[in-house]
């Protein structure tokens, strides 16, 4: 029987579709979950975001007075500046759990409390090296760098709360995600109140530029500001470690000794959690040998610590692993989208951008909230929390990556075995699109997502393309997109979806800047088909100046490539005729606009069914334009009646800013300014 208060939450949270807005923190006295989770409200919120669970707690223990302490009040200590938590001395022994962090969960204090988990000979060179720095009073601090998944984040908390239990003179503070900016003023602020601090963060990346900005406020002798902090390495280079040399010793994660994998083995053992072989039982030191021998092969590849916990505890069943997006699915986010189901986009776009996540292309939080369709401070949030605590995914920068290259990898193949393959690129597609039409910037990662379908084979890059189609409702660029991705597919798609846009390309809000690209591609679509005059004639009408937004360097590029090959074709088919010379004109004036090397790269295996190019590369820019005009003005009439696109041109062919293009890049050659000077940058 359900009482009123237990009606109004499963009301509220579960029925009304408003549990992401809700935080659920649950006390039960009871030591074992299964027996706190029997009444059935509970287990339905157990599933959800943003539940936790605290078992053995006794409320009279709880609310019981503490002791007298007569009339001296303990003096209060000051709180934390806001976006910052105080490192704890100690944790609390009661209910820990190693399991889920030896399975990949990002740690948390529990699993930085001294004797749970080995110090690796990376976490102790660390610790040496700021406690050199403390102890000689010099400037900045020292930070861990190297790939995703080497234990730098535990061994940052290790050494932080190491740092707060000797040194209990020492302010020492943990740096949470979202913190305001590192600024001279809240540096001051920080002054006045501690003599000592010690600012801890294993998001280095995040805020480098800020500690290079501030530089002469903690670099000042006697500052009293220390730092002790983990990065990316790559990232941290990037950002502003170049300007941070002198300042912060770096240790580098990337591999483990022999020693490590014993102690890890040993702790495994002691947790009860040391892996058994296919045959049946392991001791330590076999574990401790497959862990190193593991971490050494993989030490020339990629991520190497957590690769080979992967590789040693689960083998050739990592794939088995993946049945967490299963228990993710079961997360529902909106009426169509599942925790599982961002966890998979975050995969895919690991996969396919970003595997070690060293280039910073990974899922942005902004992407991530935009495949679950609802505001960024989600991703901050519940979404990221509950695949942090499933020991889902890490971070690198602003960037969101699964724990291990493997694991995308699985995932991946895991959801082409499912059928749902479609449905998560499509997701992550409709994000960038989404992104796009509000006008995102590019540091909020939507081109990754938006543009994923470039990396992609034929099928995956359809799925992709369609995604952001659906995103970006009135745009022409994204169909565009989809119809490249719609060539490499081949069959008769790609034509009949290019005409079917052909009679509505003025519906488009961004029909200006996008139909070039759309007369290009489709050009390239009707030579694929073997339509090679319609081709030369869209090509030609891709240069025309009364088409779109004033011609520049890279569409007129991509123009003159497909008049070139779809000339060649037609002279193939005609016996030469009308169009005779077009191909050679073409490839000159591509050789003028973007150079012979960028020329021989698209046409190389063209050149030999190009004729008498010396005698056209001595004729002047304006002679070259003046000559393909009337050579194409049939052709290109004839291509619009022929496809209906909706183009409104009277009047012959105009190549006047093709021409520009040519003399600029002749005259900047040559080293003149030219009729129009010099081009603009």
């Amino acid at each position: 029987m359900l009482d009123g208060f237990m009606k109004s939450l499963r009301s509220r949270v579960l029925d009304e579709a408003t549990l992401l807005q809700t935080e659920v923190l649950w006390a039960s006295y009871e030591q074992q979950p299964e027996a706190a989770l029997r009444e059935g409200v509970l287990r339905e919120l157990a599933v959800a975001p943003g539940f936790s669970l605290y078992l053995g707690v006794d409320g009279h223990e709880l609310f019981a007075p503490g002791p007298d302490l007569g009339d001296t009040p303990a003096p209060a200590k000051a709180a934390a500046p806001f976006g910052y938590s105080r490192v704890p001395k100690e944790v609390s022994a009661a209910a820990y759990d190693p399991a889920p962090f030896a399975e990949g969960r990002p740690p948390g204090w529990q699993d930085a409390q001294a004797g749970r988990w080995p110090v690796l000979g990376s976490g102790r060179a660390l610790e040496a090296k700021l406690l050199k720095r403390l102890e000689g009073g010099d400037a900045g601090g020292v930070v861990a760098i190297g790939p995703l998944g080497e234990g730098k984040s535990l061994a940052v908390r290790q050494v932080a709360t190491a740092v707060a239990a000797s040194r209990p003179d020492w302010n020492v503070l943990w740096r949470e995600h979202g913190a305001p900016a590192l600024t001279d003023a809240w540096l001051r602020q920080v002054q006045s109140g501690a003599a000592q601090t010690l600012i801890c963060s294993d998001e280095a990346d995040l805020f480098a530029d800020q500690l290079v900005s501030t530089q002469e406020i903690w670099g000042a002798e006697g500052s009293g500001l220390a730092f002790l902090l983990a990065s990316h390495d790559r990232l941290w280079w990037q950002q502003g470690g170049n300007y941070l040399r002198r300042s912060f010793t770096d240790v580098l994660f990337h591999g483990i000794t022999v020693d490590d994998a014993r102690n890890i083995s040993e702790a495994w053992q002691y947790m009860g959690l040391l892996p058994a072989s296919a045959e049946g039982g392991q001791n330590v030191t076999e574990v401790a040998d497959r862990l190193a021998t593991s971490a050494g092969v993989i030490a020339t590849e990629t991520n190497t610590l957590f690769g080979a916990v992967l590789d040693v505890r689960y083998g050739q069943q990592l794939g088995s692993r993946v049945e967490l997006v299963e228990k993710l699915r079961d997360i529902e986010l909106t009426d169509e989208v599942s925790v599982g189901d961002v966890f998979a986009g975050i995969c895919v776009m690991q996969q396919a951008l970003d595997k070690d996540g060293n280039r910073g292309k990974g899922a942005s939080r902004p992407v991530i909230a935009a495949m679950a369709g609802l505001g960024e401070v989600f991703a901050d949030g519940k979404i990221l929390r509950t695949l942090g605590r499933e020991a889902a995914v890490t971070f690198a920068g602003n960037r969101v990556y699964s724990r291990h290259p493997s694991i995308a990898s699985a995932v991946v193949m895991y959801l082409h075995r499912q059928g749902i393959a479609e449905k998560i690129y499509t997701l992550v597609g409709k994000a960038g699109g989404v992104l796009r039409v509000a006008g995102a910037r590019d540091e909020d990662g939507f081109r990754d997502a938006y543009l994923l379908t470039h990396e992609l084979a034929s099928k995956e890059a359809i799925w992709a393309a369609a995604g952001a189609v659906a995103g970006t409702a009135g745009l022409l660029e994204p169909r565009v997109t989809l119809l490249s991705a719609l060539r490499r597919e081949g069959g008769s798609r790609p034509e009949a979806y290019a005409r079917g846009l052909a009679p509505r390309l003025h519906d488009y809000r961004d029909f200006h800047g996008a139909v070039r690209a759309y007369l290009v591609d489709f050009s390239i679509t009707m030579r694929m088909e073997s339509h090679a005059q319609t081709a030369v004639g869209l090509s030609a009408l891709a240069l025309d100046d009364r088409v779109g937004l004033t011609l520049d360097k890279e569409r007129a590029g991509y123009a003159l490539v497909s008049m070139v090959k779809s000339s060649i074709k037609l002279e193939e088919q005609t016996s030469g005729g009308a169009i005779s010379e077009v191909a050679e004109i073409a490839c000159v004036l591509l050789e003028l606009i973007r150079g012979r090397t960028e020329s021989a790269r698209y046409l190389r295996s063209f050149h030999s069914s190009l004729k008498g190019l010396e005698e056209i590369r001595s004729v002047k820019p304006a002679k070259l334009t003046g000559r393909l005009s009337p050579l194409l003005e049939n052709t290109a009439r004839s291509a619009l009646q022929e496809t209906s696109v909706a183009l409104d041109l009277d009047g012959p062919l105009s190549f006047e800013g093709l021409y520009r293009l040519a003399e600029r890049a002749t005259a900047r050659r040559s080293g003149t300014g030219g009729r129009f000077g010099a081009p603009s940058a």
